[in-house]
Formats: structure tokens, sequence, C-alpha cells
């Protein structure tokens, strides 16, 4: 993601960044992760709120 010319666009639910899968220590260290990766020049990173309703595909 640091080096080339592609671009990431990433998108994840807040329930997704909430969920504990790691002890305390390991969830500080991937939302750093994520704010790291969220910094880069050619990475967006969108949480989608808890409760959002999202409209109907067609």
């Amino acid at each position: 993601m640091r080096e080339g010319s592609c671009s990431f666009t990433f998108l994840l639910t807040e329930q997704a960044v909430r969920w504990a899968t790691l002890p305390p220590e390991g969830m500080v260290e991937q939302a750093a992760r994520l704010v790291e990766a969220s910094r880069l020049e050619r990475v967006r990173l969108g949480v989608i709120p808890l409760g959002t309703v999202l409209p109907k595909g067609r």
C-alpha cells in the first residue's frame, strides 16, 4: 500500500471494528494499524456507523 500506483478503499462496519477477537492489547494494536493505514496517501478507510440504514440495491 505504500508503493506503486494502486489505491485502496476499505469500508468496515462499526460492529466489525468493535468485535473483540483478540485480548485488549491486540485490539489496541489492530486499531493503531487501522489509523496508520488511513493516513497513507493511497488509502481510504471508512466505517459505517452502527444503526445506519443502507438503501436497498437495485
